[in-house]
């Protein structure tokens, strides 16, 4: 059959884990769990016109992906497992979390994304583009939803997250 891409993944031991073959090139994502038995795929698709990302998540012990989830009209910008085996996905308009059964436990959307930051404990940390004169919003959120959110004077950048804190870059100082 044709393709266009090939995914591999190897060991440690440089022997192959699993491979898959895909008729686009558009693969934009790749995440491994730390067990390395599940890989996520993004693919970056246009349905009926429309921008769409699309995560694919494999067993690697199995060929045929065990979840699919079309997500219309986002471009997805970064996505990591986390320690406890749920997987972040970090779009330009929203920030999705699913657990280690692929389930979605939250979903942020925002409009505007200065910075984001995600730790292997799973804290993700989200500096929302404010308006002229108010500053910025950090969200920080864990496995289960937002933790605490707060209001930046000025322009903040520089985003660090973990276990649930946050510090960023604001007027030359670390906060």
């Amino acid at each position: 059959s044709e393709y266009s891409s090939k995914l591999v993944i190897y060991s440690g031991t440089h022997t192959e884990l699993f491979s898959q073959f895909f008729q686009t090139p558009n693969l934009t994502r790749i995440a491994l769990n730390g067990s390395a038995k599940y890989c996520a795929v993004m693919i970056l698709e246009t349905v009926s016109g429309q921008l769409c990302s699309k995560l694919s998540i494999y067993d690697t012990g199995l060929q045929d992906p065990v979840y699919t989830q079309n997500f219309a009209g986002l471009l997805a910008l970064d996505m990591k497992y986390c320690g406890d085996g749920g997987l972040v996905i970090i779009f330009d308009r929203t920030a999705v979390r699913l657990n280690a059964k692929h389930e979605i436990v939250w979903q942020i959307d925002f409009g505007g994304l200065a910075a984001y930051a995600t730790s292997p404990d799973g804290t993700v940390g989200l500096l929302l583009d404010g308006t002229e004169g108010i500053g910025s919003t950090l969200k920080v959120c864990g496995a289960e939803g937002e933790l605490w959110s707060a209001q930046i004077p000025g322009q903040a950048k520089g985003l660090s997250v973990r276990e649930g804190g946050a510090a960023y870059l604001a007027g030359g100082q670390v906060k």
